[in-house]
């Protein structure tokens, strides 16, 4: 499924090419305002004969009491609303496009492929739909993925072998972190739409609940290894003092409802 969201005053009928190509899966959403908002009997007639779903969405450009236009209102509109398209429209296999060559939007691009999203600037709906080339060669499992949302190739093929070469999610996410430090947790997020298909790891006893109220894994990890280790309540509380000091006492206070079974 391919999601468009087109920025019509920028490139007109021009961005809507090839749009009669597109499959039923498929959705267009064309942003125009009072500044362009003719459209030819051409155009009108593929749009017609499409089997994707096309929505029209007039941005409002004018200031208010005014007759004159603010310049990127349409801009920060369709920007906002591709925020919405991404919540709508969540399957791991979405592709999504901001249809325009205003520069601008590479940010929102980057932006949310850095949260795992498929997300891609285009110019017109045609160059999503480019074939292959006949010689173009055959990438490794997950590679031509990994190296749409890791911006650094050698990053990730490096990434997409790890994909690879583990079985389950923990483990290709503790190794992300072993390699990366930090930003192994940054790589495994934005991966993590990908690998759905591999298995859930049984976490050791209490790791799972901890992750859920501690963020950073690496310390929900050794908390929940210190929760393991005492059997008190108390030997818990001091060990976590003495290995986080202040910080301690947050950690013990966020899992101590996890410690019924505690002394």
């Amino acid at each position: 499924m391919s999601v468009y969201v087109v920025d019509y005053e920028n490139v007109q009928a021009n961005g809507l090419s090839k749009i009669e190509k597109l499959s039923d899966k498929d959705v267009v959403i064309i942003f125009y305002s009072v500044n362009q908002s003719n459209i030819s009997i051409e155009v009108v007639k593929k749009i017609q004969i499409t089997n994707a779903k096309v929505l029209f969405k007039e941005a409002n450009v004018r200031i208010e009491e005014t007759n004159k236009s603010f310049h990127d209102a349409l801009d920060m509109q369709l920007a906002t609303y591709v925020g919405y398209i991404i919540g709508k429209y969540q399957e791991k296999d979405t592709k999504h496009f901001i249809v325009s060559d205003d520069r601008g939007f590479s940010f929102v691009c980057e932006y949310w492929r850095n949260r795992g999203f498929r997300m891609e600037q285009i110019k017109c709906i045609e160059e999503s739909l480019a074939p292959p080339l006949e010689n173009e060669p055959i990438l490794p499992a997950y590679e031509k993925e990994v190296c749409e949302l890791i911006e650094d190739v050698d990053i990730a093929k490096a990434v997409a072998e790890i994909i690879r070469d583990y079985k389950t999610k923990n483990d290709i996410n503790d190794y992300l972190q072993k390699k990366y430090k930090s930003k192994g947790q940054k790589y495994f997020k934005i991966i993590k739409p990908l690998i759905s298909d591999k298995q859930e790891s049984a976490l050791p006893a209490y790791e799972k609940e901890v992750r859920e109220v501690i963020e950073d894994e690496s310390t929900a990890k050794e908390v929940a290894k210190i929760i393991r280790k005492y059997k008190t309540k108390h030997g818990i509380n001091a060990r976590l003092g003495k290995e986080y000091g202040a910080k301690g006492q947050e950690y013990y206070a966020a899992i101590k409802p996890l410690l019924k079974d505690k002394k």
